[in-house]
């Protein structure tokens, strides 16, 4: 870098002056440096203006200088990227660092944001700038790893809404063909049939008298709510039209398999007489309550996010 500000010096001091000229005209002139460690260039690289620096205390230096920076690889292609798409490899990237990351989160691991560790971030960002992947190609790929990992392993919701607005804002309907929009399909289905699943088991998974469950419960629905809005899920899941009635379907069938079980506890149909009208009673009262539940919890978090009201299912 040095040699380089010496020889736009030279350049400009011995322009339109004659070659005779003493050799002090044609002394090297010290501009200015730069120090740019290695550690500290971003993914993108620079495109900016730098300030010049002395090199002393003693130095006098003014001005800017304007350089752009980009890092390459040199790696020849591995025996993996020659078997398989760059997309394919991105993916099993970010999947084996979320499995990782995940496992060594020591606080409410149930409720993690998905962030990763800066090294781990490099990695991705490196892997994606090298092999091109685009805005939207990497939003897909982090929401099928994101969903994925969550039917294993319970993570925050608002973090996979996020990935789903990402989409929105890059959506390119013609960008997506073939098996990127296949299995950009994949992922909506499965990540649907696995949320229309908890939905049928919510007295469990989220029991009102839970607070942070019946807030999980809500973040749930307001993602299935906005998938069914996306423009990215009409076009992966063009079948998938009537969302409301799938939601009311499984709910339905949820509270007739939680009523089953409330039968088979109280048991109204043993004992004599008496105990029978008893335990008829304490069935009536449970079914009285999971009713109030559903009409003061459950109905106006599925109406306000899928327009599927569920106080008349319960």
């Amino acid at each position: 870098m040095g040699r380089y500000f010496k020889q736009i010096a030279k350049s400009v001091r011995s322009n339109g002056t004659s070659s005779s000229g003493s050799s002090e005209d044609n002394a090297d002139d010290f501009l200015g440096c730069i120090n740019i460690p290695l550690n500290e260039v971003p993914v993108m690289g620079y495109d900016k203006w730098f300030k010049l620096e002395p090199r002393s205390s003693a130095s006098k230096v003014q001005g800017e200088c304007h350089l752009i920076l980009r890092l390459f690889t040199t790696q020849r292609d591995t025996t993996l990227s020659k078997r398989e798409s760059k997309e394919a490899i991105h993916k099993k990237m970010l999947s084996q660092i979320l499995e990782y990351e995940h496992a060594h989160i020591q606080k409410e691991p149930y409720n993690w944001n998905g962030q990763v560790s800066p090294p781990a971030w490099t990695v991705l960002s490196h892997h994606a700038v090298q092999t091109d992947l685009s805005p939207l190609q990497q939003a897909i790929i982090r929401w099928q790893c994101y969903s994925s990992h969550h039917r294993s392993q319970r993570m925050c919701y608002t973090l996979l809404l996020r990935l789903l607005r990402t989409i929105d804002a890059e959506w390119d309907p013609q960008a997506v063909q073939g098996d990127l929009e296949r299995q950009l399909s994949d992922s909506f289905r499965l990540y649907m049939d696995h949320c229309l699943c908890l939905m049928k088991s919510m007295r469990q998974v989220f029991p009102c008298t839970s607070p942070a469950a019946v807030t999980r419960c809500e973040l749930m629905l307001r993602g299935v709510g906005h998938m069914q809005t996306m423009p990215a899920f009409k076009t992966a899941c063009p079948l998938r039209n009537e969302l409301h009635l799938e939601i009311a379907t499984v709910v339905k069938k949820g509270t007739v398999e939680w009523y089953e079980s409330t039968i088979s506890q109280f048991k109204p149909e043993d004992g004599a007489l008496e105990e029978q009208l008893g335990r008829l009673v304490q069935v009536v009262d449970a079914v009285c309550a999971d009713v109030q539940r559903g009409q003061n919890v459950y109905n106006k978090l599925f109406y306000r996010y899928t327009n599927s009201p569920c106080s008349l299912l319960c």
